[in-house]
């Protein structure tokens, strides 16, 4: 039984209602629905599910959330296979962050963390967020979690994250959160496969 939980409120260029399930306890994971009321169009509402950011292993997802998680890195790049994905999840020097709706992962990213003689290196890698919860801001919630979790569990003192130029959208989110273009150059070596 879903209940109205207030009037409209704003949230970016939309007008939005808020409800909230009736039968949830509060303060253990409430779950709560906004949908997007366009005034002049009403076939265009969206119920849109609340985001939870949780830490996962490879001991606490279901084999379902797993499959999910693969195909999610999967749209990022055609290297991330079930076994690249179980070993990120394995490692003890890695934070992988989920974005968890009531139902399925919308997002991810990992927090990895290489120590040096110069200090611990922390490094934001593999940001997606599935096409079907972009624009939702569900980015910029995986990044503040993966900052907190980079500063608290491994005592960061910078965080790094690339992007590809021409992720424009990307780009101007990580200027938003505080990240600052180095003027560095960044190298990449493939080794060749030896038969």
């Amino acid at each position: 039984m879903l209940g109205v939980l207030g009037s409209e409120i704003l949230f970016g260029k939309g007008i939005y209602m808020l409800y909230f399930d009736c039968k949830a306890e509060f303060l253990m994971g409430v779950r709560f629905y906004i949908v997007r009321a366009n005034p002049f169009n009403l076939a265009q509402n969206v119920a849109i599910t609340a985001i939870r950011i949780e830490s996962v292993t490879n001991t606490n997802l279901t084999t379902q959330q797993f499959n999910q998680l693969v195909s999610l890195f999967q749209q990022l790049s055609t290297a991330a296979t079930e076994t690249t994905v179980r070993h990120a999840l394995t490692s003890e020097q890695n934070r992988v962050l989920v974005a968890m709706t009531h139902d399925a992962i919308a997002g991810a990213l990992i927090v990895a963390m290489t120590p040096c003689a110069s200090g611990i290196r922390v490094h934001i890698e593999d940001v997606i967020v599935d096409d079907h919860y972009r624009r939702q801001g569900i980015a910029t919630q995986l990044l503040q979690e993966g900052i907190q979790q980079g500063i608290k569990d491994f005592n960061a003192r910078t965080i790094d994250l690339t992007s590809r130029p021409g992720r424009d959208a990307a780009n101007r989110l990580y200027q938003k959160l505080g990240f600052k273009q180095r003027d560095t150059n960044v190298y990449r070596y493939e080794p060749k496969v030896m038969i």
